[in-house]
């Protein structure tokens, strides 16, 4: 939420005569006020930060290993934004969805005025109201000015918070901190707050596609690798290491490497379900294969072979339409009519045809159904009872 810069002096006034009088100000923001007043039915401490739940060591190094996906991805946004951090006395803190800090992103200066607070867990009932509290309970972006903290030795900074969200569910946030308050360009703080929150959100959205679009890989009966434009393997499922057989590159093991359309698809061409044969030095494989060009504006890229087994294919198709006889012995039973003259009327019998033994090869080698016929009608009828014909 963005909001406007507050006069730090009336604001020490609101905290000063909630915390004597359990009066809120009007002139508070709700939220704070909220959290206020939950603090207070809590009996937190507001003078000091109160001893809090926190990971041993271990724990801290196995819950960084946990989220190690994230922690490389924040590490690389810090590195980028570092400057930023210098010039203003920004902290920065990671933390996982139950509040736990996954990382400290403090500058040496903040690791001797603050205490490392990696594995310490920052929730409301916890240190009390914080931009990490109101941005957790509300699902926005916070930035609360110093006395509007629960805790009254954090009135000397200021800080924001943003939640990280997938799917509309909170997995991370991310909290600034700074010491500066004279000087501090707000606008600054939020933008990039808003900027780093954007991208950590669309780097989890991507690694949750990948995570989807991989096992599909793995799962279906298809060769794929997926092609730097040096000709590399970038990415390959398990059928695709099986043909490499340890190798890094497709033309170490393919002899007719330069027949498969690739380098094509690396200058643009796409060649979609050819017949092509990938022959190594042990076995060949006859394949339907595509090869398409990817590309990343107008440039291509890379390239990424789909490649089937025709064999596997055949299999496959067999296995949707059905290889086996339709009908079984048993289903070849139902009636028949038989008319017959006898004196003056016609008679209408009902036949009923059953299986023989016999028959099982005419069944399974798919007779003409005329054939079929004439050989029950011949091999058996049991007698049934005869019904006048009206």
């Amino acid at each position: 939420m963005i909001r406007e810069r507050r006069n730090k002096d009336k604001l020490a006034s609101y905290y000063r005569k909630f915390m004597e009088e359990g009066i809120v100000d009007p002139n508070v923001h709700p939220w704070v006020a909220e959290s206020w007043q939950r603090c207070r039915a809590m009996h937190l401490p507001h003078e000091t930060m109160p001893k809090i739940n926190k990971l041993s060591h271990e724990e801290i190094i196995a819950h960084q290993k946990t989220h190690e996906f994230i922690v490389k991805y924040v590490d690389g946004l810090y590195e980028q934004s570092k400057q930023h951090f210098n010039i203003h006395n920004l902290s920065m803190l990671l933390i996982d969805e139950n509040g736990y800090v996954i990382k400290n992103y403090a500058m040496p200066f903040f690791q001797r005025i603050i205490e490392d607070i990696q594995g310490m867990r920052v929730l409301e009932e916890d240190v009390g109201t914080s931009s990490i509290s109101v941005a957790r309970e509300h699902n926005v972006p916070f930035l609360m000015f110093g006395p509007e903290m629960w805790i009254k030795d954090s009135h000397s900074g200021d800080a924001c918070s943003a939640p990280i969200c997938v799917n509309g569910k909170i997995r991370y946030i991310i909290s600034f901190f700074s010491l500066d308050q004279n000087d501090l360009p707000y606008d600054l703080l939020l933008s990039l707050l808003m900027t780093m929150k954007y991208s950590i959100e669309q780097h989890l959205n991507m690694l949750e596609a990948w995570s989807i679009n991989r096992i599909m890989m793995e799962q279906l009966p298809v060769t794929v690798y997926w092609l730097g434009k040096d000709g590399s393997v970038k990415y390959c499922n398990e059928n695709g290491r099986k043909r490499l057989e340890g190798h890094e590159r497709l033309e170490d093991v393919f002899l007719n490497y330069e027949h498969i359309p690739i380098k094509k698809a690396l200058h643009g061409v796409a060649t979609q379900r050819r017949e092509i044969t990938w022959i190594t030095q042990d076995r060949t494989f006859e394949d339907i294969t595509t090869v398409m060009p990817i590309k990343v504006g107008s440039e291509v890229e890379s390239a990424l072979v789909l490649s089937m087994s025709i064999e596997d294919l055949k299999t496959t198709i067999a296995h949707a339409t059905g290889y086996s006889s339709r009908y079984s012995l048993y289903s070849m039973v139902g009636e028949t009519m038989l008319y017959r003259l006898k004196p003056a009327n016609f008679w209408r019998c009902s036949i009923r045809r059953a299986a023989l033994p016999a028959l099982t090869t005419i069944s399974c080698c798919r007779a003409s159904p005329v054939l079929a016929s004439n050989v029950w009608h011949m091999a058996f009828i049991r007698p049934a009872r005869a019904l006048p014909l009206r």
